[in-house]
């Protein structure tokens, strides 16, 4: 029953093994994938397309890119859980090559030449006919050598499987941070091309007002020139109108008073005593 248990032990081992190998491929596949995914999602927001269908294109290799990396992680935790399962069994078998030793030890000691008379030889707690500590010696020198063999190739397996694993989590690492990266950019850039696109909107407004007002400010000096005109224009005809009263009123006073000046003149002449009377 124990060597059943060791046989698929190492049957299971070599298979894990097997498969991350495979696996490792796969990783490094993977890792060429994640890259080649962000590149062509920034091809694809360099493309003129619509600021959504970009956005929403871009998101859906992100998560793409996110589960790959959830099913890679997945793969690995599998993996080193094997690991352990398999570094558990070679332990147990070398416990097994241990108590073997220990064994053979005790039957290089029975079989020493056995006293006249004895046809018998103790070992392992019983006694065995010549014939049958034989048998029972070559057994346990078969299996030992079968499974000192066995524990070599595992050894081996498991140096290489941690290797493997190794460059899994590696592979699996450089994938989180490029991931990591390329979201914390994406916010970055969807941040600036808010505030680009509000900028954008306020020069809009600045130039829009700019030629407006300057249309404005035109038609207002037009209509400004205009009314100076028109008060100036007015102005000028009530001054000249004034000045015309005001003449006229000049000409009446001076011609009142030169006959108010006459009338006095009489009226002083006709009070005067004529000389001589």
């Amino acid at each position: 029953m124990l060597g059943a248990v060791r046989v698929v032990g190492w049957s299971g081992g070599a298979l894990v093994l097997l498969i991350l190998l495979l696996a490792g491929r796969g990783f490094s596949g993977a890792h060429g994938y994640a890259r080649a995914t962000i590149e062509h999602s920034a091809r694809q927001v360099e493309q003129q397309l619509p600021t959504g269908v970009r956005d929403r294109k871009l998101a859906n290799d992100l998560e793409e890119f996110r589960e790959e990396i959830v099913q890679r992680r997945a793969k690995l935790n599998l993996a080193a859980a094997e690991q352990t399962r398999l570094q558990q069994l070679t332990v147990e078998l070398e416990s097994a090559i241990e108590r073997r030793s220990v064994l053979l030890r005790d039957a290089a000691v029975a079989a020493e030449p056995v006293p006249e008379g004895k046809g018998t030889v103790l070992f392992a707690g019983r006694e065995w006919s010549g014939t049958q500590f034989a048998d029972e010696l070559e057994r346990l020198t078969g299996e030992q050598e079968r499974e000192q063999r066995r524990l070599e190739e595992q050894r081996d397996a498991l140096v290489e499987l941690e290797g493997v694993l190794a460059e899994g989590r590696a592979v699996v690492g450089e994938m989180e941070d490029l991931l990591r990266q390329s979201e914390s950019e994406w916010q970055s850039l969807q941040l600036r091309r808010e505030q680009a696109g509000s900028r954008r909107q306020l020069l809009d407004l600045v130039e829009s007002a700019g030629r407006t007002g300057g249309s404005a400010a035109a038609e207002i000096g037009r209509h400004l020139e205009g009314l100076r005109s028109e008060v100036a224009e007015a102005e000028a005809t009530n001054a000249a109108r004034g000045n015309l009263r005001d003449g006229e009123e000049s000409e009446l006073s001076r011609a009142a008073r030169h006959q108010d000046l006459l009338e006095r003149l009489r009226r002083d002449s006709a009070d005067a005593p004529v000389a001589g009377l």
